[in-house]
């Protein structure tokens, strides 16, 4: 079983046909999680990864034209965080602390036992659970510092409609989400209100369904509610074809009135972890409150005219 039960994407670069052919049987029947890739040469695994999210690439050493520890040089320059297993018949000390010098995540010496794949398989599981922790742990620190922008908004706009656009400006600037949108609730109807994307002006999210099955729940309930693969039309995004992983959408609200609906849509491969999930509430019901008091700003103003 891999990580957290996820796909684990392999790119396995090898010039031996025989390992070519016996890698990916050996490895996919030691977890069902496995996808495995193979790349003839160094050259065609590099365009590979270019073309495609990889999880973890597994190369031999002993290559024509360019060695696995050339290889690994090259994938560091471009992927400095991606984990490497050098899985090679040329077992050496040399070797060995070559690839380690390189940035190499594992080393392992080749043969055809099936014991051996066993290890292997061991090897890529720890390598890419260790590197999704650490793109988790990344992930929350830039959610915190744009939360943290987001509460600068609050505090500095003085109506509703600043806040609103502010807030979806805050949010894809930070990098950690591609496209926000916000609604307003008047009278038990969500209206879309304010909404942008990334490198795009503020946009009108007039195509954006409100009656959408997860805006429901989490208005009813309320509660943060995460929808896989969601999709929205290239008129609300300004793409040409937007593509998402996952969307949260969780109600901005003081005490027990709701004031719309905070939608978060993150880009491919791009998953919300509990801890994020909890500073999205957390946010959500800051924008709640930080509404909330403009509102009674806005009733003071006018009860004084």
């Amino acid at each position: 079983m891999g990580p957290g039960g996820d796909e684990i994407k392999v790119l396995h670069v090898d010039d031996d046909q025989s390992f070519v052919t016996l890698t990916p049987t050996l490895l996919t029947r030691e977890s069902s999680q496995f996808s495995v890739t193979t790349a003839a040469s160094p050259t065609e695994g590099m365009t590979h990864l270019h073309e495609n999210n990889v999880d973890c690439v597994v190369s031999d050493y002993d290559m024509p034209d360019t060695n696995g520890i050339e290889f690994l040089e090259s994938v560091r320059a471009e992927f400095p965080e991606l984990p490497f297993i050098l899985f090679t018949g040329k077992g050496s000390e040399a070797v060995a602390s070559e690839a380690i010098s390189a940035g190499v995540t594992d080393y392992l010496q080749k043969s055809s036992s099936a014991d051996q794949y066993t290890v292997l398989a061991n090897r890529i599981e720890n390598a890419v659970e260790a590197s999704r922790a650490k793109q988790r742990v990344g992930r929350l620190e830039r959610v915190r510092k744009t939360v943290r922008e987001v509460n600068r908004s609050l505090v500095r706009e003085e109506s509703r409609e600043p806040l609103e656009q502010a807030v979806c400006y805050q949010f894809v600037t930070g990098d950690a989400y591609a496209f926000v949108w916000l609604t307003r609730y008047d009278d038990g109807r969500l209206t879309p209100h304010a909404a942008r994307g990334i490198d795009s002006a503020a946009l009108e999210p007039t195509h954006v369904s409100d009656t959408c099955e997860r805006t429901e729940t989490a208005v009813t309930t309320p509660q943060l509610v995460v929808e896989r693969d969601p999709t929205l039309p290239p008129e609300v995004t300004g793409e040409p074809d937007p593509e998402y992983n996952e969307c949260a959408v969780v109600p901005t609200m003081y005490n027990d009135t709701i004031y719309g609906t905070l939608h978060l849509y993150t880009q491919p491969e791009t998953t919300i972890s509990g801890e994020e999930e909890l500073v999205l509430i957390e946010i959500a019901d800051d924008i709640g409150y930080g509404i909330h008091n403009l509102e009674m700003k806005s009733e003071l103003a006018e009860g004084g005219a």
